[in-house]
């Protein structure tokens, strides 16, 4: 005989077969770029691994936090820019 327990069944049900609530707002995928002075036709594009972010404002923010930690290894750049996508899905690209 098997034993369910209704609370753990009652999670799994709602889980897996109710609609994710969170599913249709937007998420925000940070991007950005830089091309170095010394490799100026070597641009970088750099993709967040800690977003997705609930604003198209964090996300920004976030892209310009990477070019300013990027470029204290790469040195000064000749152009740099931030991307953000909404759900995947290219939105908006600013050059910096």
């Amino acid at each position: 005989m098997i034993i369910i327990n209704p609370q753990l069944l009652a999670a799994f049900l709602a889980a897996f077969f109710m609609p994710d609530a969170t599913a249709e707002a937007p998420r925000w995928h940070a991007q950005a770029f830089l091309c170095p002075v010394l490799t100026p036709s070597k641009c970088v594009i750099l993709d967040d691994t800690r977003g997705p972010y609930g604003s198209e404002e964090a996300c920004q923010a976030r892209a310009r936090e990477m070019i300013r930690h990027a470029i204290t290894w790469t040195g000064p750049v000749v152009r740099a820019g931030t991307r953000c996508s909404r759900n995947g899905q290219q939105e908006q690209e600013r050059a910096t």
